[in-house]
């Protein structure tokens, strides 16, 4: 297992990283967004690739990633809804205490969320308070969270967790996922795509 720091490394630098893993898995999550869903995208480069491979049907984005809503915005259809906050310049990505004022009247039937690391037993994590806080707080908020996961994340620790393997409804990851984790996941009556 490797505790990690921030990772300091620019935005568009990572969006280059595992691109081939973050491509495929965006693609199968763009298969679950319906015409006329109402969901939360996070920040992270693999929602700006699902934000680059979603059709451009009618639906209701909520998000706090800069580069997310850009790319949406280049879209006819989608009604965008970029969430206010402190901007963490590492991944582009808005956080606020006040999110919680926020979405108390939205509603939102999914969360598709990326996460920084993954272990079992620390769950899924992330670099900041104020994003982990949010990320519960979306979770929470929706009746079905989709989590995206390319298998770099494995065996990764962040210093904030924001979920576990039993708060999520499907796992969206690539090829490459271990077979025995994946047999975890199933156990646990969460879907593995």
């Amino acid at each position: 297992k490797e505790v990690q720091k921030s990772s300091r490394e620019p935005y568009t630098k990572k969006s280059t990283i595992h691109t081939d893993e973050k491509i495929e898995i965006a693609r199968k999550a763009a298969m679950l967004v319906d015409e006329g869903a109402s969901l939360f995208l996070d920040g992270g480069t693999t929602a700006l690739y699902l934000a680059k491979e979603l059709p451009d049907i009618r639906c209701n984005v909520f998000t706090n990633g800069i580069a997310v809503a850009k790319e949406l915005a280049q879209k006819e259809r989608p009604v965008v809804n970029l969430l206010g906050g402190q901007l963490n310049k590492e991944n582009l990505s808005t956080a606020s205490p006040l999110s919680s004022i926020y979405f108390a009247d939205t509603n939102f039937e999914l969360a598709i969320i990326s996460t920084a690391a993954f272990t079992l037993e620390n769950g899924f994590s992330c670099g900041t308070q104020a994003q982990a806080d949010l990320l519960k707080l979306v979770r929470k908020k929706a009746k079905f969270v989709y989590m995206m996961l390319d298998t770099s994340k494995i065996g990764k620790i962040m210093p904030y967790t924001f979920a576990h393997p039993e708060d999520i409804n499907v796992l969206i990851t690539d090829d490459g996922f271990p077979e025995s984790l994946k047999e975890k996941f199933k156990e646990m009556n969460i879907v593995v795509m």
